[in-house]
């Protein structure tokens, strides 16, 4: 039997290229019937660094700026969906979910993917130099390494068909 991709996780790392990332989300739920949850992880700030913002700014007003910030990354996302989908003329009833998350990115992601349990997990891949990779390694990468979902690896370089 086939497999079918009715559940998808679509992670974003928000630097303004998860449109094509999304497209192969709406793509998917235009063929299969999917729904996809998107999922966007803030990476962890260091402890000290949350110490001194929170001495300056006051703990409540940190707390009340990171609701803020998700609140305004949820409804980022949720109107670039829209857009999209209306852009290729489909409904956008196909997002399930936008969840925002702090804390490491690659195990962030992979947590998500054990509640969710999604079919497919969709991934920008940014394509760094052989320079980047001889000290980091890239979040897809790890998800490669360790991830047990089916995994779709969508490149973010600059478009084909703008060629």
């Amino acid at each position: 039997m086939l497999p079918q991709y009715k559940t998808l996780l679509v992670a974003t790392d928000l630097h303004g290229n998860e449109g094509q990332v999304v497209r192969h989300a709406l793509a998917h739920a235009h063929a299969w019937g999917s729904r996809f949850h998107l999922l966007h992880i803030v990476p962890q700030v260091p402890v000290a660094v949350q110490n001194d913002m929170a001495a300056v700014m006051g703990e409540d007003k940190l707390i009340a700026a990171e609701h803020e910030y998700e609140n305004d990354m949820e409804s980022q996302l949720r109107s670039q969906v829209q857009k999209l989908a209306a852009a290729e003329n489909m409904a956008h009833n196909a997002l399930a979910s936008v969840q925002i998350h702090h804390g490491p990115v690659v195990n962030g992601i992979l947590n998500q993917a054990e509640i969710i349990q999604p079919d497919l997990i969709l991934l920008g891949n940014r394509g760094h130099s052989k320079w980047h990779y001889l000290f980091w390694s890239s979040v897809a990468q790890q998800i490669v390494k360790k991830s047990t979902w089916p995994l779709l690896l969508v490149p973010l370089r600059e478009s084909r068909r703008s060629k």
